[in-house]
């Protein structure tokens, strides 16, 4: 799925200016083979986007990948796993929004911060959508607020408390509505319950919902229209300034040395130029585009969103 307004940004390394030390270290590393801590189960999206990297990256660094998936509590422990390895660049973390910035704010045993880890690089960006039954009254997101304003709409998350449960939040604030949430185990499962009309709306990461005897997507959280979707609105355009996008990231423990952050970036952005087309096809089969962030660019993202969401739960009364 491409989108406009993407920027790859190019790490520049200037090796006749590094310390003799720097580019020794840069030389040597890796000498052998990377584990990346996934907080997820493997066959989700972020699992996805790994699994798009991980070949191509391989074949730049010249040592494997080596994903370690420890699903559980939401994220946290994975998570907290990665942020207590030894800060060598052998031990990374892939990441979304929902485990790395959620879990510090709405559960007490989410002891970590953004603070406690080294951002790498971004990978994908997924858009987030909102979706009703193929054959619903409502042809416009304008329809669904209306309506919601007169009475009490059902909607579909992944699961309370993910990035999507809070921006409905966010938006049912903004428009003067209210609507009752109801939580599923999983995209797939919210679809399932709103194509059967039990709920009115699904609120999730794109994942193949839309298209004949599916959903129809009413409106994206995107900046700018999606190219697979362009009479689609986004809720920015229709009044709402809600502008969030999914992502799945690589960052590594604090204290890792920054020559060995900047090979790690330079790998996955090489590997992209290398395969570009191979891998924008590949990600879109999974609804996913590929978008490589700087650490720096990454980190404003991320603490972007964390006063985002921060604040909206302040406002839920859900903070921990």
């Amino acid at each position: 799925m491409k989108k406009e307004g993407i920027v790859l940004a190019f790490g520049i390394v200037i090796l006749s200016a590094m310390p003799a030390t720097m580019v020794s270290a840069q030389g040597s590393y890796p000498t052998r083979a990377v584990e990346v801590v996934s907080p997820n189960a493997a066959g989700g999206g972020l699992d996805f986007a790994l699994q798009l990297f991980k070949p191509r990256v391989e074949k730049v660094l010249g040592k494997p990948l080596i994903i370690n998936y420890k699903p559980g509590a939401g994220g946290i422990q994975g998570t907290l796993s990665a942020k207590d390895a030894k800060p060598d660049g052998y031990t990374l973390m892939a990441a979304t929004v929902s485990t790395l910035i959620l879990p510090p704010l709405t559960k007490k045993g989410a002891t970590y911060s953004l603070d406690d880890f080294t951002p790498v690089c971004n990978l994908t960006s997924i858009p987030l959508l909102f979706c009703v039954k193929e054959d619903s009254p409502y042809k416009t997101m304008e329809d669904f607020i209306r309506a919601a304003k007169t009475k009490k709409m059902k909607y579909a998350t992944p699961g309370t408390y993910y990035n999507v449960h809070i921006l409905m939040e966010a938006l049912s604030r903004m428009a003067g509505f209210q609507a009752i949430h109801v939580p599923q185990k999983g995209t797939a499962a919210g679809m399932a319950a709103v194509m059967g009309g039990h709920l009115d709306m699904l609120v999730a990461a794109s994942s193949g919902q839309a298209g004949p005897g599916k959903l129809r997507i009413l409106a994206t959280a995107e900046a700018s229209r999606l190219d697979d979707y362009p009479n689609v609105s986004t809720l920015k355009e229709i009044g709402y300034p809600l502008v969030i996008s999914a992502s799945d990231s690589l960052w590594a423990p604090r204290g890792v040395p920054k020559e060995i952050i900047t090979v790690l970036f330079d790998a996955h952005r090489k590997a992209y130029a290398q395969n570009k087309e191979e891998m924008d096809r590949i990600g879109k089969t999974g609804e996913q585009m590929v978008s490589i962030l700087t650490g720096d660019e990454l980190i404003k993202v991320y603490r972007a969103q964390y006063d985002f969401f921060k604040k909206i739960l302040d406002e839920m009364g859900s903070a921990k």
